[in-house]
């Protein structure tokens, strides 16, 4: 039911030269501003993951709490994965190719300081026998930080990482 309100005053913000207040509905049919309708809605994509990707591995076990924060891998996330794990025999001492025509480099008789340390690092994280895992830690460490430095120069304690799972993020979901 359409009503006219040809002199009906309102607190709309528009003011004519009489310094009287109007409505929009005074003005006549044709001056205005025609309706907008609201932007649909994209309908919802269904997606179809690849074949024994991890989406369609999360797909066929959704009743599986499959996603929670675990502080190591499971047996199911192995299982599910399809994962099979095989024991190497253990590298105790590494041996290099030695030629007995080949004498030794300048490099090899006076090391730099960064050789000592990479090899100190090193030795100490072969040793059958860790002292203490706090001295393998920082062995560990410190081959890091020799190899890449750029990439170790800050420490990071107990950093929490990123996964990003098809379009979407889950913060701090790997602990490292």
């Amino acid at each position: 039911m359409a009503t006219s309100h040809s002199s009906a005053t309102s607190t709309t913000p528009s003011r004519n030269g009489n310094r009287r207040v109007t409505s929009p509905d005074t003005t006549s049919c044709t001056s205005q501003a025609p309706v907008v309708a609201p932007p649909k809605r994209r309908p919802h994509r269904i997606y179809q993951p690849a074949k024994n990707s991890l989406y369609d591995i999360f797909e066929q076990h959704s009743g599986t709490a499959l996603f929670v924060r675990p502080i190591c891998w499971t047996d199911l996330h192995a299982q599910l994965l399809g994962v099979k794990w095989e024991e190497l025999p253990p590298c105790d001492t590494p041996q290099p190719t030695i030629s007995p025509a080949t004498p030794p480099s300048p490099g090899h008789l006076n090391p730099s300081n960064t050789i000592i340390t990479l090899n100190n690092a090193l030795a100490c994280i072969l040793l059958p026998d860790p002292m203490h895992p706090i001295l393998t830690s920082n062995a560990v460490e410190t081959a890091l930080m020799t190899l890449w430095s750029k990439a170790f120069s800050e420490p990071h304690y107990l950093p929490e990482f990123h996964l990003y799972f098809g379009g979407l993020v889950y913060r701090n979901a790997v602990p490292a």
